[in-house]
């Protein structure tokens, strides 16, 4: 019985996922690792292109021959990511009229490689139980399975299969592969100046904080339970527990990794803050247009309760006109052009 793998591929902090039906180790698992050169010369020397590189991308790499081998993926991934931030992050009329339309076809993502699953985003993938993963970290130079069974990218050995000779899915000998690690070691990043983890410490933040004018205040002990407040702060409470559930997302798996000036820190960051101070409203998806699976959906123009959720000059005049209001899915990166992605502040105005 064949069983479905992902093979991941980690850019730029951007995750570019393909969907395999033959995604055990000894199938999708092994041809991974056998393109992967463990020669540390070869490591940096292999000329061949990827096996599974995309037709048109492909030829990128028949004309980096004399490249590395890690240089050569590096660079198919960065043609890859300009690629989708023109064609799919970056959002035109044009565009946005074509996925109100919901013609059938490739989504704009899928006309740059139609092999991925989905839109590459920066928040990580979602673990899944029923499914092998196969992540190749390029930022970090490690090749990891299933999230937790973690290599050195040109360290692999080619009978690392072993590992699961007894134990199935859930276990993986690391006594018969020592070049496996359960852990890999991750310098957090989210401090905000240019220490590394060693030089620098939590007391160094928390006297910075403790410079400014700060009060303690005690949360009300009662809430009229009908109120308009507890509903909202009931709402907001459940949205962030879902948000932090290992189940719903990998935040707290991913969060060492992310730099404060990251893009998927400051979306999640915001996106909590946001749950705190009640910043936020629910809309009905349904009388949206577009496909989720563009990475937004739009507010139509002849639907909008106000002028001010159109982009048109924000004239918060309550006529409705102008295009169409772009509603960017959750750290997806979509943007209009010449504005920034997201909707954190650029500027480091908040504590978290």
């Amino acid at each position: 019985m064949w069983e479905e793998g992902q093979k991941i591929v980690r850019f730029r902090k951007r995750y570019f996922v393909y969907r395999d039906h033959y995604g055990q180790p000894d199938m999708l698992g092994d041809t991974l690792v056998r393109q992967i050169p463990t020669d540390p010369e070869r490591y940096k020397r292999q000329s061949n292109t990827r096996l599974f590189a995309a037709p048109r991308i492909a030829k990128l790499a028949y004309r980096l021959l004399s490249a590395d081998w890690l240089k050569n993926e590096r660079s198919i991934y960065a043609q890859l990511t300009e690629e989708i931030e023109s064609r799919s992050l970056t959002v035109t009329d044009e565009t946005m009229y074509a996925s109100g339309s919901k013609n059938e076809g490739l989504l704009t993502w899928q006309t740059v490689d139609d092999r991925l699953e989905e839109l590459p985003g920066a928040l990580g993938v979602q673990s899944e139980i029923e499914r092998w993963q196969y992540t190749i970290d390029l930022d970090r130079e490690v090749f990891s399975v299933n999230m937790w069974i973690h290599f050195r990218l040109d360290n692999i050995p080619r009978e690392w299969t072993r590992g699961f000779e007894y134990y199935g899915r859930t276990n993986f000998s690391f006594k018969a592969v020592p070049e496996a690690k359960t852990i890999w070691p991750v310098t957090i990043e989210y401090f905000a100046n240019d220490c590394s983890r060693n030089d620098c410490s939590r007391d160094e933040y928390k006297a910075k904080y403790q410079q400014y004018d700060c009060s303690m205040v005690r949360a009300p002990s009662r809430i009229e339970g009908c109120s308009r407040v507890a509903h909202r702060q009931v709402i907001a409470i459940t949205m962030f527990e879902k948000f932090m559930s290992s189940y719903a997302s990998n935040f707290e798996a991913h969060l060492p990794e992310w730099g404060h000036n990251d893009f998927a820190f400051r979306e999640s960051c915001f996106a909590i803050l946001s749950f705190a101070a009640g910043q936020y409203r629910f809309d009905e998806p349904l009388r949206l247009n577009g496909e989720i699976d563009d990475g937004y959906l739009m507010e139509p123009d002849n639907e909008s309760p106000v002028g001010r959720y159109l982009d048109d000059g924000d004239l918060d005049d309550g006529v409705c006109g102008g295009r169409p209001r772009l509603l960017p899915l959750f750290a997806s990166g979509c943007h209009r052009s010449g504005e920034e992605a997201g909707s954190a502040p650029q500027a480091s105005i908040y504590w978290f």
